[in-house]
Parts: structure tokens; C-alpha cells; sequence
């Protein structure tokens, strides 16, 4: 199982955790009378839940998977706020786990900002709206939640960071990182020359009109959805790896310039078929090079990189073989 799927598992189950806990908020609130806090309690659990049938919902459409994350985070921050003025409503107390949900749902920074308007508006609610003797209490329990989280966040930064070194795959594509490539490169050059095979190497990347146009959360979806074709189109003993944001290498062993040329135009083709998002077709252009004498893995990374970019010079959804024979300078 993949780090990925891991931590997909995970949140999952955490979500499920979240959703029976306020289920049964709901219930304890209804015995008492406070059918506004069970209510939304309800409201909350329902979705929460639904955030637990991602592949159901993926499937079906993947968009409806990530407005659920909107719609919670707004509902939860939108009924926190309001409790202020809202007399002996039990909502003022989920203000405490608002961010932490955020900082679980959201990347660092997008939950920062949410997390920091979020402060502000409870603390400005609460001063100068909510009447209860507790008032004081309420703010202190919910600034030591605040920092209590962000000491969380950070030491789950710091630990990704160290770890990150040590990862084979990147989480998002699946494929491995780009700091293997030069030593899974030099290691197939070498089988190569030694046992006279051919080996080829393509670059690809989704065409830059379209991911500039896209918004974070888009962007993941796009390339999550590209490193899954890329590891269903290629054989088994095949390395890709994410070399740059949108741009992939991929490493073909026993494969000539020729064969690897169609492999990339069956990609491009694939890719064209099936990449989209919000019903907006998407496109890739792919550079193939083979290796020759003399190469070794920087000038092979150069000429897949030079013939990806004669193909997107020459306009988008192209494949293009490198073709110059000059040694390309100051390509990376």
C-alpha cells in the first residue's frame, strides 16, 4: 500500500470518528431541547460523512468530492462565528476544533489564511456580542486550541521535511521523485552499453496554457490524474518520475527511438481522451530521445527536455523526437 493510500485511509477513518461524534451531539442536543445546535449538528455529520464515500463520489463526479471540504470548513466557521450572538447555543464550543478540521482538509497555507480570518471573526463575535458568564473561559480555551494546532502543524511540517528526502514516490502522482532519477538513469545507461539494448527517455507535460488557468486544488486534481495514466500506460519494469510541477520523465529500457515515439503518442492520445477537469479537455506534449554513444544521464535528461520543448514550441498536444545534434546547453 502507498504512503498515498495511506494517509487517504487514515483520514478516512478519522472522518468517520468526526461524523458518529457529532451524530450523537445531535441526539444529546435534541433530548435537551436545543434543536438549533441539533440541527446543525446534523447537517455537519451528514457531510462529514459523505467526505468518507471519496470514491464513490470521484467516480461519479470529482468535483462534488472537493466543494463537500468547502461546504464543511464554511458551515462549521459560519456557525462558530454566529454563536456568539446566539444565545445557549453549544456551537461556540466546536470553534476549538475548527482549526484543526481546516488544517486537515486544506494545504498549509489555504488553511493559514482560513484558520487566521476565522480567529479574528470569532474573537471580535465573542467580545463584543456573546453574553455569557463564560465569555473569558471561551476565549482562552479557544487561543490554546489555536496555538496547541499550530504547534501540531508545525511539527508535522518539520517531520515532513526530513522525511521527504527519504520518500521514493511523490504522493500526489505516485510516480518516484526526481531525486532517483539521475542514479536509476546511470544505472539503465550502463546495463545498456553492457548488454548492447536500446533504452529511450520521454518528457512530458500537461501544456502550460492550461495549467496556468488552474487553481490549486484543480491542479492537483489535473496531475493526480495524469501520474495514474502514466502508471497504467507503462510496463512494469518502466520508471516515471516528477521532474518539475506539471513535467514528468519517463525512463523506457529495451525500447528504440522508434517504439518509444509511439509509446508517446499512445500517452499523448490517452491523455487527450481522458484528462480534463470541469469538462475542459486537457492536453500533453511529449518529448522522446534515445540514447546514443557519449550520453550518460544529464545529456539524455537534456534532449528528452529540448525535444518536450520543441513540441510545445511548435504548439500544443504534439510529439516530438529530439532531433538536433548539438549537445543541448542550458536546458535544465
Amino acid at each position: 500500500m502507498s504512503q498515498t493510500e495511506i494517509n487517504q485511509n487514515v483520514q478516512i477513518n478519522v472522518f468517520i470518528a468526526v461524523a458518529l461524534s457529532t451524530a450523537l451531539f445531535s441526539i444529546v442536543a435534541l433530548f435537551y431541547g436545543e434543536y438549533l445546535s441539533s440541527g446543525t449538528a446534523l447537517i455537519f455529520a451528514l457531510l462529514i460523512w459523505l467526505r468518507t464515500q471519496k470514491k464513490r463520489l470521484t467516480e461519479k463526479n470529482p468535483l462534488i468530492h472537493r466543494w463537500l471540504a468547502h461546504i464543511i470548513v464554511a458551515l462549521l466557521g459560519v456557525a462558530t462565528i454566529l454563536s456568539a450572538i446566539t444565545e445557549g447555543s453549544y456551537a461556540a464550543n466546536w470553534a476549538y476544533a475548527f482549526p484543526v478540521i481546516t488544517f486537515f482538509i486544506y494545504p498549509i497555507r489555504q488553511s493559514s489564511v482560513i484558520a487566521l480570518l476565522h480567529c479574528v471573526g470569532f474573537i471580535f463575535m465573542v467580545t463584543n456580542f456573546f453574553q455569557g458568564p463564560e465569555k473569558i473561559q471561551l476565549l482562552i480555551n479557544y487561543l490554546f486550541c489555536l496555538i496547541l494546532t499550530g504547534a501540531f502543524v508545525y511539527l508535522r511540517e518539520e517531520r515532513e521535511k526530513q522525511l521527504k528526502p527519504l520518500r521514493r514516490t511523490d504522493n500526489l502522482t505516485l510516480a518516484s521523485t526526481r531525486e532517483h532519477l539521475a542514479d536509476d538513469l546511470t544505472r539503465e545507461i550502463l546495463r545498456s552499453e553492457r548488454e548492447g539494448t536500446p533504452l529511450s527517455m520521454l518528457a512530458t507535460s500537461i501544456d502550460p496554457d492550461f495549467m496556468g488557468s488552474l487553481s490549486p486544488g484543480d491542479s492537483e486534481i489535473v496531475l493526480k490524474q495524469l501520474g495514474k495514466m502514466l502508471h497504467e500506460s507503462l510496463r512494469p519494469f518502466d520508471t516515471y518520475y516528477r521532474y518539475e510541477q506539471a513535467q514528468f520523465l519517463i525512463i523506457l529500457p529495451l525500447i528504440g527511438t522508434r517504439e518509444a515515439f509511439k509509446k508517446a503518442e499512445a500517452i499523448r492520445l490517452r491523455c487527450k481522451k481522458s484528462l480534463r477537469i470541469d469538462d475542459a479537455m486537457m492536453t500533453v506534449s511529449v518529448g522522446v530521445a534515445g540514447l546514443n554513444v557519449g550520453d550518460d544521464s544529464a545529456t539524455m535528461i537534456q534532449k528528452a527536455i529540448l525535444a518536450l520543448r520543441q513540441a510545445q514550441s511548435g504548439g500544443k498536444n504534439r510529439t516530438s523526437s529530439y532531433t538536433d545534434k548539438e549537445t543541448a546547453q542550458g536546458v535544465i
